[in-house]
């Protein structure tokens, strides 16, 4: 029942429903496996996503939002896929800072760009947020020049937002 259930609402929650049924019944693997076919086969990257980073499997999940990328020019600019599961591009772009950082610098640059693209003071104060992040990485990874370059491009693209230019003066960035 709980299967049928996951076939209709192929959501994380009803995952994780037929997941505790099937652990108690002790059919968690079979079971499993075809939850996760049939997300495969029903091109369900966004649960699938959430489903790898529930099991903790960060990479796997950074694996389907590279396969999941537009091709043509939707994603040209960019390596994985942010706008058909933006949550869980953050929650991959988090949990891969250590391991992956530049697959987080291209998840957040796409998390930026979405928030700029809102408007609005708030949404620029949260992607300064995103900004420091994405520095931090930079340096990490020894990098201040791309940083410099890339904050360069982000001020010369949006130099007629004057409040974005008011929030970055602020984060000092």
């Amino acid at each position: 029942m709980a299967e049928l259930i996951f076939r209709r609402r192929p959501w994380l929650a009803e995952y994780q429903n037929i997941r505790e049924l099937a652990i108690q019944l002790g059919t968690w693997e079979a079971v499993r496996q075809a939850a996760l076919t049939f997300l495969e086969a029903t091109h369900n990257t966004p649960t699938l996503v959430e489903v790898t980073l529930d099991e903790g499997d960060s990479e796997q999940a950074l694996h389907l939002l590279k396969a999941a990328k537009p091709h043509g020019h939707e994603g040209y600019l960019w390596e994985y896929d942010y706008a058909r599961t933006p949550a869980g591009a953050l929650k991959a772009a988090e949990r891969a800072e250590e391991a992956s950082p530049r697959a987080s610098i291209d998840l957040y640059q796409q998390h930026v760009e979405h928030l700029i693209t809102g408007r609005g003071r708030g949404n620029y104060q949260v992607a300064c947020r995103y900004l420091i992040k994405i520095r931090s990485l930079y340096e990490k990874l020894d990098e201040t020049e791309q940083w410099r370059t890339y904050l360069a491009w982000l001020r010369r693209q949006h130099s007629r937002l004057s409040t974005l230019k008011e929030e970055l003066t602020a984060a000092g960035l």
